[in-house]
């Protein structure tokens, strides 16, 4: 988007735009999604001296589109990127639909780790797009996706781990600062289809205070929704079940299971698969997805060195 200059209207003159260069309101956009109130105390411009340079902005750079041609653009982004284990493709229906968040939750030890990393190897096998993996937990290992991709002469190897970038965050500032990076680089035309952040549950973890992990989880849910609607991507997000007794010391056995991070995040999610481990394979359900539950909504999955299978 252009920077705000002169030739846009009459009152963006040079002490104007001096003054809102200050305040880092730089281009068009800046301008428009600024308040207007804060522009009246940052330059003193009269509420309808504004009014009438964003009617003049719009008029410039707003594009009228039909309902017809938003529905063309969803028909041609839309896609369908298939997970590579095929009981999980037909569960889903041929795979992860782009323009959604997709969690997956289990207990500790589960297998979510490794669903990442073999969706991660089977993606970067069948495309030409990055994939970003957001690591929380230290868990991305490069030596463990080069021995999964052990079937690879050396320089389909490299170009395939080449397509791979992870970013290892250890606070939610760490966090934050890293989805801002990659929103702006999805903004700026990164060729970036499938997101990974492993775990959502270690960063929502490091705070008691549930007002700040809810004011936390709603900023980067709104990120998500915006990227994975506007940019037509797939988030895949793991997060931990937990177990809990309700206090009913007659049944202290009797323990319920929790999907963490609280209340709010439960519906954040466009889908959520749980994996269990049952007799040496995975069991993989499909809790909520993005059409309809079917009727068949597990399957279970064998696991091996080079990932599900």
């Amino acid at each position: 988007m252009d920077d705000l200059s002169a030739s846009l209207h009459t009152y963006l003159n040079t002490d104007i735009l001096k003054l809102l260069n200050e305040a880092q309101i730089i281009t068009v956009i800046d301008f428009m999604n600024c308040e207007t109130k804060k522009i009246e105390k940052i330059t003193s411009l009269a509420l309808k001296e504004i009014l009438e340079i964003r009617k003049e902005l719009l008029k410039k750079y707003s594009r009228l589109r039909s309902a017809f041609d938003c529905y063309q653009n969803i028909l041609y982004e839309f896609a369908i990127i298939p997970t590579g284990v095929e009981k999980l493709d037909l569960l889903l229906e041929g795979g992860l639909c782009t323009g959604n968040i997709y969690e997956i939750c289990g207990l500790p030890a589960s297998g979510k780790t490794l669903f990442c990393l073999t969706l991660i190897k089977n993606v970067a096998l069948s495309s030409t797009d990055e994939i970003i993996y957001l690591d929380t937990k230290c868990d991305f290992l490069g030596i463990k996706m080069k021995q999964m991709l052990s079937s690879l002469n050396k320089e389909d190897l490299i170009l395939t781990m080449n397509k791979i970038q992870v970013a290892r965050v250890f606070t939610k500032n760490d966090f934050l600062g890293h989805l801002l990076t990659l929103k702006h680089s999805i903004e700026s035309g990164s060729s970036t289809k499938l997101i990974i952040i492993d775990s959502i549950a270690t960063l929502s973890f490091q705070s008691s205070n549930q007002n700040d992990n809810n004011s936390f989880l709603s900023y980067i849910a709104s990120i998500l929704h915006y990227l994975a609607k506007e940019y037509n991507i797939v988030f895949v997000i793991t997060n931990l079940i937990t177990l809990w007794n309700d206090g009913d010391f007659k049944n202290i056995d009797v323990m319920k299971e929790t999907i963490a991070c609280g209340s709010y995040w439960y519906g954040v999610p466009n889908a959520r698969i749980s994996l269990k481990k049952e007799r040496g394979e995975c069991k993989i359900t499909l809790v909520k997805a993005v059409k309809f539950v079917p009727n068949i909504n597990s399957c279970c999955i064998k696991y091996t060195d080079q990932g599900f299978v």
